[in-house]
């Protein structure tokens, strides 16, 4: 890993302030264009804006986090600090959004400032990033969502990192700043969304090149830098969700800054999942048969029932029929909505009362129902905690005919890839371009074939501009003929390549004519889409034997090149899986 330098700038000032003027202006400019978009929060979207906006109210009452509730913790409330802080300030929710991402945008540009010292290329990027059109999607960027501020915080975190990497000399008291940004940012990105695990390989990877790029600095100080750059983060991406779920104990009794990450019902999910249904089916982790007999071996869960497979269950299982394909009259509830439901019905069963008590609840549904399976009173696999579903046979099954699926696409694409560029060349020669450079003369398959037929009919028209004054008149008629059999051979072999295109392989050319090199070329298209439908079905048939767990078919490699290769790619696959 080399160390970058971080030598002064050298630019005039004058680009500099000339570029950072028209960062401003464009800025400006960004808020005009948006200025006529409005927020709508979703009236009955209680799990979204209304939850958002509803944690915001309570903070502003100096309520914490409000009454509790099974929504109260279902989401981190990083999003409902940035709206009641929004309020405070006067700014409206819409511009306080557009605000820190414009900010969050020149955080970056300033990060990367060593690294790319030229002013205008920094503006570009600045402009790039600013007119992002993710940021003004009026689907999502007009409703209370707490997608607003994420990619803000994922670029705040991204420039204080690069900033710590770009400035392994600067003084410590430059070096504080970035690293306490990525510190805060850290914090309240863990505590806008759950799933922030994604951000962590890039910002992993940012971070071993920071801590490298000072080391490798060699300054007299640098074990100091390093515990500034390395501690002064941690200590500020811990400290925001410890006091946060410090403040959840004291209101609500449990020590989380989201439910969705707190141990207890993590447990409970895992235990529900873990059961083996009679019959598996995709995208139900917890069926309706599976819970009724949970319900005789858990006294706990089998208080949901009236809820589950009552009016809370028809519910959710109404909003994932086009998912599941099950009618909502069979209580099953897709796996991304299933949650929620028993999150829903642990409350309408008086079992929330607190953060405490819904803990202990899932504890008990936990305990209860991982006891019946290791007992063996009900078939289950091995203990699991959390929200990802146990992969199942099924799983395996379907990755050939994913895998073929890819495979037959690719194949085509690449098969048919040259097709357009012979077409556009015999458009050429049907216009009279005679000097049209006709491109795979050298192949020696059915391209090749047809490319070299081209180049035949080619240098016969040159011959015949070499002709006499009453030559060319004799020749005039047989002229005008091979063009109108040239323009029919383009239009037929236009309805064949566009056919191929879309993956149909079954379009031919079908019209004959006079000129014996046109009929070959019409043979060679002909050839070359019959051999690439025969390997796209010898690969389709492969694979579906494959998907049968059938490893014994193997496909046909006699084919040359490229179609040769997709053969014995193919027979690979099945000799691995074998």
């Amino acid at each position: 890993m080399s160390s970058p330098s971080s030598p002064a700038v050298t630019s005039r000032p004058w680009p500099g302030r000339l570029c950072l003027a028209a960062g401003l202006l464009l800025t400006g400019f960004k808020f005009w264009l948006v200025s006529g978009q409005t927020m709508i929060a979703v009236g009955h979207a209680e799990y979204d804006d209304m939850l958002f906006l509803r944690l915001a109210d309570a903070l502003l009452h100096g309520q914490w986090l409000g009454s509790y509730n099974h929504l109260t913790l279902a989401k981190g409330p990083m999003y409902s600090f940035f709206i009641a802080a929004a309020y405070l300030t006067g700014l409206p929710l819409f511009l306080a959004q557009h605000l820190l991402y414009a900010a969050a945008c020149g955080c970056f540009i300033r990060a990367l400032r060593p690294l790319l010292p030229n002013p205008f290329l920094r503006l570009g990027l600045f402009t790039v990033l600013l007119y992002n059109p993710v940021t003004y999607d009026a689907l999502i960027h007009m409703r209370v969502l707490r997608q607003q501020i994420i990619h803000s915080e994922v670029l705040l975190i991204l420039a204080g990192l690069i900033a710590l990497y770009a400035r392994p000399r600067a003084p410590l008291r430059r070096l504080a700043p970035w690293a306490g940004l990525t510190g805060v940012t850290l914090a309240a990105f863990v505590l806008t969304r759950e799933e922030s695990i994604w951000l962590l390989p890039c910002a992993g990877l940012l971070a071993a090149a920071a801590v490298g790029s000072i080391w490798l600095a060699r300054t007299p100080d640098r074990v100091r830098r390093l515990l500034v750059v390395v501690g002064l983060p941690l200590v500020l991406w811990a400290a925001g969700p410890l006091l946060v779920a410090t403040l959840n104990y004291r209101y609500y009794g449990v020590f989380t800054t989201c439910e969705f990450n707190q141990r207890d019902f993590k447990d409970a999910m895992g235990a529900l999942m873990r059961v083996e249904p009679v019959r598996w089916q995709n995208y139900l982790p917890v069926q309706h048969e599976v819970r009724e007999r949970l319900y005789a071996l858990s006294p706990a869960f089998a208080t949901l029932r009236p809820e589950l497979e009552g009016p809370t269950g028809e519910t959710w299982a109404a909003m994932t029929e086009s998912l599941t394909g099950r009618p909502a009259s069979e209580h099953e509830i897709g796996g991304g909505w299933f949650m929620w439901a028993l999150r829903r019905a642990v409350h309408d069963t008086g079992q929330a009362g607190s953060g405490a008590q819904a803990a202990d609840f899932y504890r008990r549904v936990a305990a209860e129902v991982n006891a019946a399976v290791d007992q063996g009173r009900i078939a289950g696999g091995a203990r699991r905690s959390g929200f990802l579903p146990p992969l199942h046979a099924v799983h395996f099954k379907q990755f050939p005919k994913s895998l073929g699926a890819a495979i037959a696409y690719f194949a085509s694409r690449l098969l048919t890839r040259p097709i357009p560029r012979l077409s556009a060349s015999m458009q050429r020669l049907a216009d009279g371009e005679l000097t049209a450079e006709i491109p795979y003369t050298a192949l020696r398959n059915e391209l090749g074939a047809m490319a070299r037929s081209l180049e035949v009919f080619r240098g016969n028209a040159l011959k015949v501009e070499e002709l006499t004054e009453s030559e060319r008149v004799a020749m005039a008629e047989r002229r005008d003929e091979r063009a109108r059999m040239m323009q029919e051979l383009q239009r037929s072999f236009g309805n064949v390549v566009d056919a191929a295109l879309e993956g149909d392989f079954t379009r031919r050319i079908d019209a004959s004519f006079a000129d014996e090199e046109l009929n070959r070329l019409a043979d060679s298209v002909n050839a070359l889409v019959a051999r690439i439908d025969e390997i796209i079905a010898d690969t389709g048939t492969a694979l579906a034997a494959l998907a049968d767990t059938d490893l014994t078919h193997r496909m046909d490699t006699n084919y040359g090149g490229a179609l040769g290769q997709l053969g014995r790619d193919t027979n690979q696959v099945a000799e691995r899986f074998g």
